[in-house]
């Protein structure tokens, strides 16, 4: 079922009708399922379909901030790898995913950027953090 054409906003995530808005993926139609409220849900043109769970999204917000010049290529390999396997849930942890669907494959953030080679340094923490 199509939830509905979205009003993306450039600064933000929003939240309608239990569905978080992120414009990285306006260009996919938004899916409503009622099991998986907590995940986005999308279908690209050739029907392939794939799930964001906000953990995944933090990451790829964490690179979007720390590692600019990388966050088109991992949005690049993430619609590469859509368009390879078909169904797809993007997930934080993929022992530990929101969602659990037979014939789909798991993919962390950490997939995806160690096989770019995309890294950064955190180092929002003082060195000597709880040591």
């Amino acid at each position: 079922m199509y939830l509905f054409s979205p009003i993306i906003h450039s600064k933000g995530v929003y939240l309608i009708h239990n569905f978080m808005l992120y414009p990285e993926f306006s260009q996919y139609k938004p899916l409503a399922e009622h099991e998986t409220r907590l995940c986005n849900s999308y279908i690209d043109k050739e029907g392939n379909l794939f799930y964001v769970e906000p953990g995944f999204y933090t990451g790829l917000m964490g690179y979007k901030e720390k590692a600019p010049d990388s966050y088109s290529q991992i949005l690049s390999k993430m619609d590469e790898i859509i368009k390879k396997n078909h169904r797809v849930i993007f997930t934080a942890d993929y022992e530990n995913p929101f969602i659990n669907k037979d014939g789909f494959i798991y993919v962390e953030i950490e997939d995806i950027t160690n096989a770019l080679k995309c890294t950064w340094v955190d180092d929002s923490r003082p060195s000597d953090y709880g040591d």
